[in-house]
């Protein structure tokens, strides 16, 4: 190895040092100002500065656009996350409207039957009877 080599190495090891420095006291004041910011009252990390909210602020102040008992138009794009205020708001409407939640026992009625079988409960404690 040449002295010129030499010389080189060794300034592109104290650069790699120098910058795994500052990347540790960079990652150590990071950590220090999150746990400021949790001690504060702040959620998130600290760069982000989010104040804890009321997580169902957003779901009691959504206004449906859908009339009650219309179908939910599917003409919008979708969420890149699931909004559960904003997908199920107007289908149990819906569902009523239509009549899927009644029940008919008349002889004439010819659709076919159906029934659902619920799982048995599961045992947590011992069995007994009564």
């Amino acid at each position: 190895m040449t002295p010129e080599e030499k010389k080189a190495a060794k300034e592109k090891a104290k650069e790699k040092a120098a910058a795994k420095a500052a990347a540790a006291a960079a990652a150590e004041e990071k950590g220090a100002a999150k746990k400021k910011a949790t001690a504060n009252g702040v959620k998130g990390s600290a760069d982000e500065n989010v104040v804890e909210e009321d997580p169902g602020r957003e779901a009691r102040e959504y206004v449906n656009p859908t009339p009650k008992g219309e179908l939910k138009s599917m003409d919008a794009p979708m969420q890149r996350a699931y909004q559960p205020h904003e997908v199920e708001a107007s289908w149990n409407d819906w569902w009523e409207a239509s009549g899927y939640y009644k029940g008919n026992s008349s002889p004439d009625d010819k659709r076919p039957k159906f029934s659902i079988c619920l799982p048995p409960p599961n045992v947590t404690g011992s069995l007994h009877l009564g």
